[in-house]
């Protein structure tokens, strides 16, 4: 039986860790995924037009930016 979901804070020797570090780490992945995602799309469309530097670094500051806006919605039903 698992009884660490019922509660909201758990405390390991001096580290604190609650349902907000929680709620950080998903934002993270949400960053960290749409950073992959737009360097393998960039990477992709550099290869084809043969510009592999522009649009290597077109593609991360595009999914830097969509994986911040993931991480940053507050309700899942919001638009993005």
């Amino acid at each position: 039986m698992n009884i660490l979901p019922r509660y909201s804070k758990i405390t390991l020797k001096n580290r604190t860790i609650s349902k907000s570090d929680n709620n950080n780490m998903k934002k993270e992945k949400h960053l960290g995924l749409g950073i992959a995602l737009g360097v393998a799309i960039g990477s992709l469309i550099g290869i084809a037009l043969d510009n592999i530097a522009l649009w290597i670094t077109v593609g991360l500051a595009l999914g830097a930016g969509i994986g911040s806006r993931l991480g940053s919605r507050k309700d899942k039903n919001e638009p993005l």
